[in-house]
């Protein structure tokens, strides 16, 4: 029976991370990121696998990484570029040059940023965003997340365009079960979870008719990619839900 001193949790990420301000709570913990140890460890198979179709694979794999890394060094350079207030101010004068899709098909670089790197850099954000509101929901209303939007759904967003309502749901201290959604039609709505026998009753509220991840082809959108504008709209969100006399009648209790 192993005791619990064998017990590891691995931590897998692009990059290396703090891993305590990623919320990863286990006494021991190893941390890999795909750039070194995953290549090094590619790197050790090749040395002594003796099968050619095995050797194939991993040199695939390599390059795969190599590929994939390589995108998220870019990525991240954008972001932080980006996470500059003049930046993205500039940057918004230019979106319909930096969203265009690219156009040539011969392989050459051109001086706007790759279309699929720019669709990375949507993908983080939308993932940010509801990371960092649903932390400030736990915080300001003693509040338990119980539905978070999924990695498929982030992708489907980004790169399918879907348009039903994806969003977080999070359980007050007296019971109530609330939810804030994005759709492309509403924008990011809020409200309480009524039984399904409810009916006629005012079920949602605009917070930001504005915001809407499926299109960052508009302002409000489009400044979430910045890491303080997105931090004062989640304020801004956040006071909105104050004012709501339901939302904090929990608070009296």
């Amino acid at each position: 029976m192993k005791c619990k001193e064998d017990v590891f949790a691995i931590y897998l990420a692009p990059h290396k991370r703090d891993i305590e301000k990623e919320g990863v709570r286990y006494e021991r913990v190893i941390a890999i990121e795909y750039q070194k140890e995953i290549l090094e460890w590619i790197e050790k198979c090749i040395a002594i696998t003796d099968n050619g179709f095995l050797t194939e694979v991993l040199y695939q794999y390599k390059s795969v990484m190599h590929s994939f890394t390589s995108n998220l060094d870019r990525v991240n350079n954008i972001k932080e570029l980006l996470d500059n207030k003049d930046n993205i101010d500039e940057a918004w004068k230019i979106k319909d040059y930096i969203l265009e899709k690219e156009k040539k098909d011969d392989g050459k670089e051109t001086n706007q940023i790759k279309w699929g790197d720019f669709k990375h850099v949507q993908w983080h954000t939308i993932a940010e965003f509801w990371d960092e509101l649903a932390k400030r929901i736990e915080e300001s209303f003693k509040a338990k997340i119980n539905n978070r939007i999924t990695i498929e759904e982030i992708s489907g967003i980004v790169h399918k365009n879907w348009k039903d309502s994806y969003g977080i749901t999070f359980e007050l201290e007296n019971g109530e079960e609330w939810y804030i959604v994005n759709d492309k039609i509403n924008g990011l709505t809020y409200g309480k979870i009524l039984p399904d026998e409810v009916e006629g009753k005012k079920k949602w509220d605009v917070i930001s008719k504005n915001i809407k991840f499926t299109d960052f082809n508009n302002y409000d959108t489009f400044m979430l990619i910045n890491a303080n504008k997105r931090e004062n709209k989640i304020k801004e969100i956040i006071n909105s839900l104050k004012e709501n006399p339901l939302l904090m009648k929990q608070k009296e209790s």
